[in-house]
Parts: C-alpha cells; sequence; structure tokens
C-alpha cells in the first residue's frame, strides 16, 4: 500500500495547460482522498513563478534546478514546513494514477489550453490593473514578447502617461523604436523617440515624480528613465535584477508577468559600451484588453 503524503504544495504558471490539467486532476483527488490529503495551491504569474523556483532551489528542498524549465512543481511532506521537492507535471499525474487511479488521458489537450488562456485573462481582470505587450526584434528576427502590468491603482497618472505611447495616441509611439542600452545584471533602456541614442528628451513632454512606493525589488520592474527630479518622459528601463540603489530615485510603475525568457536574451546581446552591436528594435506593442 502506498503511503500518502498528509501535506502537498503545488506551484506553477497560470497559463500553462499542463498545470491547469494538474488543478483539474487536484479537484478530483481532494473529493477522494479525503482527510488523507491537504493540497495548497499557488496560482502564479510566470514571472512570479519563475522567481518562486529560484528561490527554492537548495539542496534541503531537492534536484529543484532539474526540473526548472516544467512551469509547475509539487511537494510533500508530513509537516508543511519541510516539504520535499517531487517533480513536475508528468511525475504528479502518474502519482495520481498510482494511488489513487485518477486518468485524464481520454481529455482533449485543446481543452487544457483553453483553460490556461482564460486563467491567464481571469488573473490579470483580478488585479484591477491595466496591461500591455511589447515585441523585440534583432535584424528581422523576432526575439518574443513581454506582458507587463501596470500599478494604475498605484500611479495612476504616470501608467497613463506611459500608454499614451504604447497605443501612439498623440503620434508618438513605442513601436519601431530602439533598445539603445543593455547592462549585464541591471537593466535594458529604449523609448527614446527622439534618434534612439538615450539622450533625446522632449522638453514639453517631462513630467513629474508621482510616486517612489513602488520598490526595484526583482527583476522585471519596468520604471522611468529620468535625468534628475520631475524630468520623467518617454524613455523607460526594466530590471534585470533586483535593484534596491533606484529606490527613491526613479518611478517604478509595472512589472513583467510574463516574458523574463525575452529580457535574458537581450541580456546575452553583444554590446559596445552598453550599446546592442546589431540594432534591437520594439516590432511592436499595444495595449492588452483583459477582459
Amino acid at each position: 500500500m502506498t503511503v500518502v503524503a498528509p501535506y502537498m504544495l503545488l506551484a506553477g504558471k497560470v497559463n500553462d495547460p499542463q498545470y491547469q490539467r494538474v488543478r483539474k486532476a487536484v479537484e478530483v483527488l481532494e473529493k477522494v482522498s479525503g482527510d488523507k490529503l491537504e493540497i495548497t495551491i499557488l496560482n502564479l504569474m510566470p514571472t512570479d513563478y519563475e522567481i518562486y523556483v529560484q528561490n527554492l532551489e537548495c539542496p534541503a528542498r531537492g534536484p529543484v534546478k532539474r526540473f526548472h524549465r516544467e512551469n509547475m512543481l509539487y511537494m510533500t511532506g508530513d509537516h508543511p514546513d519541510e516539504l520535499e521537492y517531487k517533480g513536475g507535471s508528468a511525475l504528479f499525474l502518474q502519482w495520481a494514477k498510482d494511488v489513487f487511479g485518477y486518468d485524464d488521458s481520454k481529455t482533449n489537450t485543446i481543452f487544457f489550453r483553453r483553460l490556461a488562456t482564460k486563467q491567464f485573462r481571469h488573473a490579470m481582470q483580478r488585479t484591477g490593473h491595466k496591461f500591455f505587450k511589447m515585441e523585440f526584434e534583432s535584424g528581422e528576427e523576432s526575439l518574443g514578447s513581454i506582458t507587463v502590468e501596470l500599478f494604475t491603482s498605484v500611479c495612476p497618472q504616470t501608467c497613463a502617461k506611459f500608454l499614451t505611447y504604447v497605443r501612439g495616441d498623440l503620434g508618438k509611439k513605442y513601436e519601431g523604436s530602439q533598445v539603445h542600452r543593455i547592462v549585464p545584471g541591471g537593466w535594458i533602456q529604449g523609448g527614446d523617440l527622439v534618434e534612439g541614442k538615450g539622450d533625446g528628451v522632449i522638453e514639453e513632454d517631462c513630467f513629474a515624480d508621482e510616486t517612489f512606493a513602488v520598490k526595484h525589488s526583482r527583476p522585471g520592474i519596468i520604471g522611468l528613465s529620468s535625468v534628475g527630479p520631475h524630468s520623467n518622459n518617454s524613455q523607460f528601463y526594466v530590471t534585470l535584477e533586483a535593484l534596491p540603489w533606484l529606490d527613491g530615485k526613479k518611478v517604478a510603475f509595472g512589472q513583467v508577468v510574463e516574458g523574463m525568457r525575452v529580457l535574458r536574451v537581450l541580456e546575452k546581446a553583444e554590446t559596445t559600451n552598453e550599446r546592442p552591436k546589431e540594432k534591437v528594435t520594439i516590432r511592436s506593442c499595444a495595449e492588452i484588453k483583459a477582459d
């Protein structure tokens, strides 16, 4: 008889079909297991999940790094504070089949893809914030897109101004502009809508520092590249690591929720004096309607 550990933790990317497949399995297991199983679920945005996994990578948790590329993980144990890493979705579903006879092999995979898309939209809606997607290219090759959450509840004026450049409301837009600076372990910078070199500032577009409430506490924080107090304009940066020394100096107003892999590709680009040797351009940029 297989012994079932009383505590289980599942964490996964909300937009991943395999993770949604596991979540459906959990709904069944919780009903059939009675009091044998206590399951905690961490339903995470993609970037939040990646940061969560990085923080788990230690010998006491087991070989987490081995499954780093998976979009979900599960851990079990006899106590909620002493959980051991077990694996990803495939191993979880095999365990569910061996222990409880659970089998969803007849369910169409399209169902889980649609469910993942729906749950990602719901997760965005629940924040009450606005989102946009930005695609990068090098040469004529797309490098992929990032999805960014704008903290409209914290800094509404800054977010509204930024979205005018996203949409091109005033004839000035990010689409087609360059990424002019890449600092490995630091940040990437773009949004110069004058000449694209990083020294272009449209004086009439400058606006005040609204708040320093958002901290540079993680990779993927987006902020404004000012040259002094109240000199914000179209230029922006995205952090590649936590940069607490920017707190109180630069206005941060959002975070990357999906697409950190794209930023890691950009981070590895060859540069001269922090400028990309091969031109990196924002291929497309648009607001996302979460509803």
